[in-house]
């Protein structure tokens, strides 16, 4: 309950734990049954329940995916093993793509620490055909409004101006001018603006 108490490293492991365990009941239908069969005008149609994708900020993602948070992190990305220092270097061809299996063989080899991962078991793995650490993604809302897109847009920019010149960087801010600030409000001339 104190401070103390919360930033213990056994009381955080306690709450991946139970984080894992309530996905476990989430995910239950999932892992238990691998079809289901509904009736629709006499026949029988098989449904395989999938997740295809999980909406989540930066933070929520790493819970997801029981990876270190980024400050603390040798290698922060979420879905690749790329090293802190190579995050900006795009010359970079061969990234090794975090998998249920490499996250696996990583902590059975004791080297969970340097590749920046809980040791939790993490329930996702036991989902056939399925990578937690593709499919969790952050939303359109933390992209834009959380200025996450502002860094990206500022990067090629720089780019950019480094490879084509100043041309290329005013061509782009021209086009970004004229994608709306929200999607779908109608901004009419003369009048008031309706979403």
């Amino acid at each position: 309950k104190d401070s103390k108490t919360k930033n213990s490293e056994s009381f955080r492991k306690l709450q991946r734990t139970v984080f894992q365990q309530c996905l476990t009941i989430l995910l239950k239908p999932i892992l238990e049954g691998p079809e289901l069969h509904f009736v629709v005008r006499h026949n029988a149609i098989t449904f395989v329940p999938r997740i295809s994708v999980i909406l989540a900020d930066m933070a929520e993602a790493y819970k997801f995916t029981n990876v270190y948070q980024p400050s603390t992190s040798k290698r922060p990305c979420g879905s690749c093993l790329i090293l802190k220092d190579d995050l900006n270097n795009t010359e970079l061809t061969n990234i090794l793509p975090r998998t249920s299996y490499n996250m696996k063989q990583v902590i059975s080899n004791g080297q969970a620490h340097e590749n920046s991962i809980h040791t939790e078991h993490n329930i996702f793995w036991e989902i056939r055909d399925f990578n937690i650490y593709q499919v969790t993604v952050p939303d359109r809302m933390h992209i834009l409004d959380l200025g996450l897109f502002k860094y990206m847009l500022d990067y090629t920019k720089e780019l950019l101006n480094e490879q084509c010149g100043s041309w290329a960087v005013q061509t782009i801010e021209q086009r970004l001018t004229e994608i709306p600030r929200f999607h779908g409000l109608k901004i009419m001339k003369n009048a008031f603006e309706l979403t």
